[in-house]
């Protein structure tokens, strides 16, 4: 996949003055270079290309770039992110994301965070594979960054209003203001609210929508040519309709309701608060050194409740509530880039205190009568603190090799409390207390080789390494045994080649990787094997270390201009990310070798048309199509080792396809769009999770939806 081209292109492609690709600029390495001289697979979807393909969260990007996963939280307790077959969340506070999420250079923050609006945005870049000496966090498997759109002195405004199905209406737009010579100032808010797609036969409820707004104030101050100083505030409200504990149920007696129906007494819903300061400088020193600053300050704060039985019936409900607050600091000097050589070297810190409050509470319909009014409940608190020296350099000795290398040493550092209260020893859950640390010191280095046969055509080979503290489970257990886990630690060797052909109308990249995981941090929801008597099994939360996990593929992203106007770009990527070495990984005696990892599919591939046509002397026409497809994957581990886990939580692969109609004005004052979610309406499993009462259930994915989009540009 690719990026569309600048709106100077675009215009250019329509009057039919030009059918070459434009250089895509990036940002990967801390400074800017075109994509095809990162010795590293990566992607970049500009802001006009996410338009195109109706992207208005992070989740939309889902299988649209090959190798990266996005599951909405919906049906499940929090978003699920990965790359190359590999992934996690990060709602159990004892446990750090493997794939790190930045906006405009800070870390994003832990699960609840990931799923984030896409408003006023100029690019997302997707890097896969170990990122420790690029960006912040020791990043195991990659980033995403994301870049914003920042204040301009040219005076600027932009409104869109849509509305579609199931009462949906959002809008969303920017004002952009140039107070003087030297200050601007951008205002950018979003919002969106659409009814759900599930029917609650209990009350005529629906569950699957949800309503969210979302803000940015930006601030950029250029005192001299030398100096650039952006300081942001954003926000994010809000509140959805979850599917935990509704659909289609596997086991129990719901496991004949009608799709898009389910029969519960408590309404399911979450409940997200998110905001965050940043302040960015970057200095120009002397020699063309550029010093750059980058400071952030997050908070965030998630409840969510359902029905842990999932039927009419008062038996067992589930809350959560998180909270976690994070600030950030990197300071790095950026070498002026000449033909010989360049480097950059920097230091970053890093603090967050995640926190959980659990509980579970069995209602007067729960069958065993000794059990009713009880509460399985519990707190956990965790302090992280990382600090990391890091550094990259590139040697360039002939025109045609490029030599590349990285060392990055971090120290981190945990402490956590846990408490499980005495409400539930009747269920085998004993009260705790305990306090835990630990002091993880890693050394991680990086190399690579890239060859230049010609001025269209590089070559290279990576060698990279990425590591992971290890944790505490937070969640509720019914012993200390095994709440510690250990670190994780990640070996990637990667080759590729990338290429422009045609006179610069095809780009195309391939590469091919093998990583090697030790220690695998794996966490899973387990039905208790072993019940009190007379009581129904829960589902409890056990994070463990796999021994060795392998993941290996190859992937290929493409964009071809075919005509003046014409576009089409994709990409394919084909993984297998296993265990490798998981004994006793579902319990005493139950092996996972060889199980695929979760949320890995075996195949992806997206492919996306877009065509814009001179309709009027004033208008344009767009029609942009976008497919994705993307094999069954499983939403948890050993998924072929009966009882714990089988077919029952495989969910559906899938072929989606959207569409984009547009008329818009030569000038971009005035648009008028028409899109399509799910053209084919097509339906399949898109969650597959236990809740508390040991029940099994799958999510369908949300069915097709149709909406009208007007812009306006001033």
């Amino acid at each position: 996949m690719a990026i569309l081209a600048s709106s100077n292109a675009r215009a250019q492609q329509a009057a039919g003055e030009s059918d070459m690709l434009e250089e895509i600029v990036v940002t990967a390495r801390q400074r800017s270079e075109n994509l095809q001289d990162t010795p590293f697979s990566m992607v970049a979807v500009t802001g006009d290309k996410l338009q195109a393909q109706n992207v208005v969260s992070t989740m939309d990007l889902d299988n649209k770039v090959p190798g990266l996963v996005l599951r909405a939280d919906n049906t499940r307790p929090q978003p699920f992110i990965g790359i190359r077959g590999v992934g996690d969340i990060s709602r159990n506070p004892g446990i750090d994301n493997r794939t790190g999420m930045y906006l405009d250079g800070a870390p994003l923050g832990r699960s609840s965070s990931i799923n984030y609006p896409i408003f006023d945005i100029e690019s997302v870049e997707v890097l896969r594979g170990p990122q420790g000496t690029l960006f912040g966090n020791n990043s195991l498997t990659g980033v995403i960054a994301i870049q914003s759109q920042k204040p301009s002195f040219q005076d600027s405004s932009r409104t869109t209003v849509s509305t579609g199905e199931r009462n949906l209406f959002a809008g969303s737009g920017y004002v952009n203001k140039a107070v003087t010579d030297d200050l601007a100032v951008r205002l950018t808010a979003a919002g969106r609210s659409q009814d759900g797609y599930y029917k609650n036969a209990y009350d005529g409820s629906t569950a699957g929508g949800g309503t969210n707004y979302a803000g940015r104030v930006q601030v950029r101050y250029v005192p001299t040519p030398d100096t650039t100083i952006d300081f942001s505030a954003d926000g994010v409200r809000a509140k959805d309709e979850i599917l935990l504990g509704v659909g289609k149920f596997s086991t129990g007696p719901m496991a004949g309701m009608a799709d898009y129906t389910f029969n519960a007494n408590t309404k399911p819903f979450r409940d997200r608060t998110i905001w965050g300061l940043g302040l960015n400088v970057e200095q120009t020193l002397p020699e063309d050194f550029v010093l750059t600053s980058i400071s952030s300050y997050r908070r965030s704060r998630d409840s969510f409740n359902y029905d842990g039985d999932g039927s009419p019936a008062a038996m067992i409900n589930v809350g959560f509530r998180y909270a976690d607050w994070a600030l950030s600091q990197e300071l790095r000097i950026a070498s002026p880039k000449n033909p010989l050589y360049d480097y950059v070297v920097g230091a970053f810190y890093y603090h967050q205190n995640p926190s959980e409050v659990q509980t579970v509470r069995f209602g007067p319909d729960y069958p065993v009568v000794p059990v009713r009014g009880s509460i399985i409940g519990g707190t956990g608190v965790v302090a992280t603190d990382q600090a990391a020296l890091f550094a990259h350099g590139t040697l360039r000795p002939t025109e045609w090799l490029a030599l590349d290398a990285g060392l990055r040493y971090q120290r981190t550092t945990k402490s956590a409390d846990k408490v499980q209260d005495n409400t539930a020893i009747l269920l085998g859950y004993p009260p705790l207390k305990a306090h835990f640390g630990l002091s993880d010191p890693t050394l991680n280095p990086m190399a690579s080789v890239t060859v230049k046969p010609t001025s269209d055509i590089s070559i290279y080979a990576l060698y990279s390494t990425g590591d992971r503290a290890g944790g505490f489970n937070m969640d509720v257990v019914k012993t200390l045994s095994g709440a510690t886990f250990d670190a994780e630690s990640v070996v990637n060797y990667e080759a590729g080649v990338k290429t422009e052909l045609f006179g610069r109308r095809l780009r195309l990249n391939l590469a091919a990787y093998r990583q090697r995981f030790k220690d695998f941090q794996q966490a899973q929801n387990i039905i208790d094997p072993n019940p009190p008597a007379g009581t129904l099994p829960t589902v409890i939360n056990v994070i463990t270390n796999a021994a060795r996990v392998r993941s290996q593929g190859i992937e290929a992203d493409f964009d071809a201009s075919l005509l003046p106007g014409l576009r089409l770009s994709g990409g394919v990527g084909f993984n297998h990310a296993y265990f490798k070495s998981f004994p006793d990984g579902g319990g005493p005696g139950v092996d996972y070798t060889g199980s695929p990892l979760v949320e890995a599919p075996r195949f992806q591939g997206s492919l996306a048309l877009d065509y814009r046509h001179q309709v009027t002397e004033d208008f344009d026409g767009r029609i942009s199509l976008t497919a994705t497809n993307r094999s069954k994957v499983y939403s948890q581990p050993g998924s072929t080792v009966a009882p714990f886990n089988d077919g029952r939580y495989l969910q559906d692969g899938y072929t989606s396809v959207g569409m984009r109609l547009a008329l818009e004005r030569r000038d971009e004052g005035l648009e008028l769009a028409l899109w399509v979610r799910n053209l084919t309406d097509e339906r399949h499993a898109d969650g597959a999770s236990p809740v508390a009462a040991g029940y099994l259930f799958k999510g369908l994915n949300e069915p097709r939806t149709i909406g009208v989009d007007l812009t306006l540009r001033l």
